[in-house]
Parts: structure tokens; sequence; C-alpha cells
């Protein structure tokens, strides 16, 4: 058990190290100069609070995401973690719609006249958060009857392939955007490409872990009640389950 944690918090800083370092080189890339820019910034004590609590969020957020597959839990245990899962999925969500959005704002050459308009930065939280308040009642409701020991990879890995699609279509706009004007840094291209990287990093982890941990749980659960965790494997021909008395065969046969 000790070394199983130990290994979670050296993955964790290794990808806190990393998605720290992207934060830098991405913030310089939005100035010009990368080089240049990169080593400015790391002096700037600004910079380093805004990188660090953008790396916490993403971290944290992963670790939300990731709570149902700590281990093997049965439906009794899967509330609240699947609940703080799927907000969390949610909130990711809503981040790429907004960045769609903001794309097609600056599409639309309107971008300049919606910053300017007054209370502009809350405006784009607002957004984000009436994005997420909508989103989370309806992925809750999709994710109702879904199979619990693939929900959270298919959700990983269908945010990181949106991720990449939405990438792909903004980088071309991104580029026009960046010929035509001087102050890139502000442009709705720049937060919905910085929108859609947040995104990206906060599923890529999970995108790719999630389906082996999932293959795993599923293995677990063929010898084992569903609905209590109890080992069935010396009752395998049993109508239900000795521990909790849920029909343990009808369930592992719906299973296969």
């Amino acid at each position: 058990m000790r070394r199983r944690w130990m290994l979670i918090l050296i993955v964790g800083l290794i990808e806190a190290a990393l998605i720290y370092s992207l934060g830098f080189v991405w913030l310089s890339a939005s100035g010009g100069e990368l080089r240049d820019d990169l080593v400015a910034l790391l002096y700037e004590p600004e910079a380093h609070l805004f990188v660090g609590i953008w790396t916490t969020c993403i971290i944290g957020a992963q670790a939300a995401l990731l709570l149902p597959v700590r281990r093997p839990f049965a439906i009794s245990e899967a509330g609240t973690s699947l609940k703080a899962s799927l907000i969390a999925a949610a909130l990711a969500i809503a981040l790429l719609t907004c960045a769609g959005i903001w794309a097609l704002i600056e599409l639309m050459q309107l971008w300049e006249d919606f910053v300017g308009l007054p209370g502009a930065a809350w405006i784009l939280l607002g957004m984000i958060g009436f994005a997420w308040l909508l989103t989370t009642p309806l992925l809750f409701i999709f994710c109702r009857n879904a199979p619990r020991d693939s929900l959270i990879a298919r959700i990983s890995t269908r945010l990181f392939l949106g991720t990449m699609i939405e990438t792909a279509a903004i980088i071309p706009l991104d580029v026009m955007v960046r010929k035509r004007t001087d102050c890139y840094c502000g442009s709705g291209t720049f937060l919905a490409l910085t929108a859609t990287g947040t995104v990206g990093l906060f599923a890529m982890g999970p995108a790719i872990f999630a389906p082996l941990i999932a293959r795993r749980r599923k293995r677990w659960w063929q010898s084992r009640c569903e609905n209590c965790g109890y080992d069935m494997t010396g009752n395998a021909q049993a109508d239900r389950c000795p521990e909790c008395g849920a029909g343990w065969r009808a369930a592992h046969s719906a299973a296969k």
C-alpha cells in the first residue's frame, strides 16, 4: 500500500513539474520572442504565482476525475467520488464549449468590441460558470446508467479527443489573428487555445491510465458481487450474494 502511494506521489510530482514548465513556455509564446520572454518570465513572481495556480487546478481536477478508480468499489460506495469526477469532467466540457464560442467571436471580428464591454473579464468567467452549471446536470443524466468500470475511461478519452479536434480547428484561425494584431495575448484565439490546452493536459493523464485501470477492475469484478464486493469464487452458481442478498447471478450473466 505504501509503495503504491509513493508511486502515485512520484508520478504526480513529475506531471506537476511538466505542466508547470509548459505553463511558462505557453506564456512566453504569447509574446513573440520565445527564448527572451521565457527568461524574463522566470524572474517574475507574478508569473510563478499564475502558473502555480494553473498547475494546481489541473492536478486537482485530475485527482477528482480519477477518484472513483483509485480502487474497485461497490455500488453502495460509488456515489460521492463519482459525482466529484463528473463535476470535474463537466468543467472541462464547459471550458471547451467557451473556447469554441470565443474562437467564433474572433472569427466574426467582434472580439475587440466584446472585450471592450464593461466588466468583460467577469463576463468571460460568467460564461464558464454558466456553461459549467448547464453541463453538470446533463452529464449526470447521460452517465446515469453507464457501466461504472469503463465510465471514467470513456469520459477522459473523449475529452482528450475532443480537445485535439477543437485545437486543430482553432489553429488556422489563430495563425490569421497573429498576422493582423500586435496584442495577440488578448485575442479570442489565444484564450481559446489556452482553454483547450488546459483541458488537454487535464485529460491526457486519465486518458492514458484510466482504460488500463478499467480493464483491471473489470477482471476484479468478474468473481465478486457488484453490490458489496463479496468474493463469490466459491458461490459462482448461487442466485444471490450470501453477504448482501443481491441477485449476483443475473448481474454476472449480464456483465458477460
